[in-house]
């Protein structure tokens, strides 16, 4: 009974906010960031009150009061997060559809994105099948022979389209999900730049995560965006270059390099990492635009670079090249009508926030999530049924 009763006085603040208590939490190789957000859908509003970082989950304490919504945001590794939607056909078209009906046809849809995308994740992830689980799954979107609509029920019509976004994680990392508990009310783990993936897809496009050590490709069309393969850039790469030019270490190599994106060294020096950069830059995006063209115009998909670290302004070294795109998140983010505002003190960068406020920002059909997850309880890890 007591600890009912703490548990109780801690859910209290939640049922009076004006907006929401979200935090993210960060996990990479090496470190662990934490950035808590106050969110108001109504008034499109992304407050960041706190952002703190250290080496381990075991530096931080759970708030005093739980959260609304806990994002946990992992490295590919350990996270798979796919959007896919998922075609079933009706046996009896002219049929008005029916509650039950209904349930049916969506865990069909779960079970044919279970069985295609399972056996996918574990591969990714370098895990058995037996070890990869489904944590958590939503419907962004329904429609019947083409039109959206929130539910088919009483509607007649031949094909049902359930576009289903979903995060396996290996067991491992559940555990340390399940950490998280006492958190908050709602515990959703993603892959990071998987989820970022969805909220860049269009219709043919594909994006780009470019970071210090590693880059990676996803397929990011609205009805299906999905992790594609790793791709041959880098930031080291640059970083070599100029630790061998100037013999420097790798740490004074970083700093020259973050100060050239600053703009603080002279023209000369700066025309002499741009060319290192640059010549780096072209060879990659040279490659990738020989891959696009290969399949046709009217194919070839719409490229988001994403950077997770400094780069030099575009207009330097991104020329004639009109398939790609760097302001992606800053668009899609201006579409979606919010604003972020900081705590004096408190700043992070655009991605940090989008991820943060995600339970706000992606499509969820409520009604058809209650139903999918009552027809699927045993294919979801207990702990995403009770959040």
């Amino acid at each position: 009974m007591a600890s009912r009763i703490i548990s109780f006085i801690r859910n209290i603040p939640s049922f009076f906010r004006r907006k929401k208590h979200f935090i993210l939490v960060q996990e990479d190789e090496g470190s662990v960031s934490i950035t808590e957000a106050r969110v108001s859908e109504t008034e499109k509003t992304i407050t960041i009150t706190n952002v703190v970082s250290g080496e381990s989950l075991g530096e931080f304490t759970r708030p005093l009061f739980k959260a609304d919504f806990l994002v946990y945001a992992l490295h590919g590794k350990n996270a798979t997060t796919i959007q896919n939607t998922v075609h079933i056909f009706r046996t009896n078209p002219e049929e008005k559809i029916t509650e039950e009906e209904f349930e049916q046809l969506i865990f069909r849809g779960l079970w044919e994105y279970l069985n295609e995308y399972r056996g996918f994740s574990a591969k990714k992830m370098g895990s058995n099948e037996t070890d990869t689980v489904l944590f958590d799954i939503s419907i962004a979107e329904l429609s019947l022979d083409g039109h959206v609509v929130v539910s088919p029920v009483g509607i007649t019509g031949k094909k049902l389209s359930v576009r289903l976004r979903g995060t396996f994680l290996t067991r491992k990392k559940i555990e340390d999900t399940r950490a998280f508990a006492n958190w908050a009310n709602a515990v959703i783990p993603v892959e990071a730049n998987g989820i970022l993936s969805v909220f860049l897809s269009g219709e043919r496009d594909t994006a780009f995560f470019c970071g210090e050590k590693r880059s990676e490709a996803f397929h990011a069309r609205k009805d299906r965006t999905l992790y594609a393969g790793d791709i041959q850039w880098s930031l080291s790469q640059v970083i070599k270059e100029i630790q061998k030019d100037l013999s420097v270490d790798e740490t004074n190599a970083k700093d020259i390099f973050k100060t050239f994106t600053k703009g603080r060294v002279s023209p000369s020096f700066s025309n002499f990492i741009e060319r290192i950069f640059s010549k780096n830059m072209r060879e990659f995006l040279a490659s990738v635009n020989d891959a696009a063209k290969k399949q046709g115009r009217a194919h070839a998909p719409t490229i988001h670079l994403v950077f997770s670290i400094p780069m030099p302004p575009e207009e330097r070294w991104l020329k004639n090249t009109g398939r790609f795109k760097i302001n992606s998140l800053e668009e899609k983010f201006r579409d979606a009508g919010f604003r972020i505002e900081h705590k004096e003190g408190q700043e992070c960068d655009l991605r940090t926030s989008i991820l943060v406020a995600c339970p706000a920002l992606f499509s969820r059909n409520d009604k058809a999530n209650k139903l999918l997850l009552h027809r699927a309880k045993w294919l979801i890890d207990p702990m995403y049924k009770n959040t």
